[in-house]
């Protein structure tokens, strides 16, 4: 019963409702999360339907917020229709949280949990630099706990000297790749379980650490991304 009040009495803002974000809020609605804070400025796009929970080519225009909102009408949702940016103040969505979750893709995931480590670290909140997804492949991110676990620079160091795709060209354009939107729910899901476990303080816990998931034969490889004593 303690836990289950721990979690009843947790607010978390979940940054960005789109392939990841839009599971995310379910699951954090579904373990039974007092509070979820979404924030996103976008309106339903048709290219979003076929990853993203809660949309259907009805809500086509609308502001995803509202509709999330509506969907999920037995849960204490607060929404907020701000974009992720140097420019927003976002203290209001941030203060008396306990858990922050980034989803916020535009104009990178990099950019917006740059800004949002800022809260982060000023507040001491921890936060999920969320998981991501690209055709068969899909990323578990890390947990970042300011003052206790190496940091988002650490994150974003590792990943410019250990990225084997650095000196190819990028496709700039997702719709060129493609994406499958079950594992958009599959990586979301375990990431609620990764802030779960954080919550109630049972588990291993994926700090200083990062995965990536070949669903094609789900074969996981796990990166320490850890300063070095």
């Amino acid at each position: 019963m303690n836990l289950q009040k721990k979690i009843e009495n947790s607010k978390i803002a979940v940054f960005g409702v789109g392939g990841i974000g839009t599971w995310i809020i379910n699951g954090l609605h579904q373990i039974g999360i007092g509070e979820i804070r979404i924030v996103d400025n976008d309106k339903v796009e048709e290219s979003n339907l076929n990853r993203q929970l809660f949309f259907d080519s009805r809500d086509v225009g609308r502001y995803k917020v509202d509709i999330v909102k509506e969907k999920l009408a037995d849960a204490n949702v607060v929404s907020f229709k701000k974009r992720i940016s140097e420019k927003e103040n976002l203290e209001e969505i941030i203060y008396g949280t306990h858990f922050l979750v980034n989803c916020a893709d535009e104009p990178s995931v990099a950019e917006t949990s740059r800004i949002i480590d800022k809260y982060a670290q000023k507040h001491k909140i921890p936060y999920l630099v969320s998981g991501g997804y690209n055709m068969h492949l899909g990323m578990i991110g890390p947990i970042i706990i300011p003052g206790q676990t190496a940091t988002f620079n650490d994150f974003l160091e590792y990943q410019k000297k250990n990225d084997s795709l650095s000196n190819l060209e990028k496709i700039k354009d997702i719709s060129q790749t493609g994406n499958i939107g079950p594992i958009a729910g599959a990586v979301a899901n375990i990431q609620v379980m990764e802030i779960f476990k954080y919550l109630i303080g049972k588990g291993k816990l994926n700090l200083n650490r990062f995965a990536e998931i070949d669903f094609m034969d789900f074969g996981v490889e796990w990166r320490e991304f850890g300063k070095k004593e």
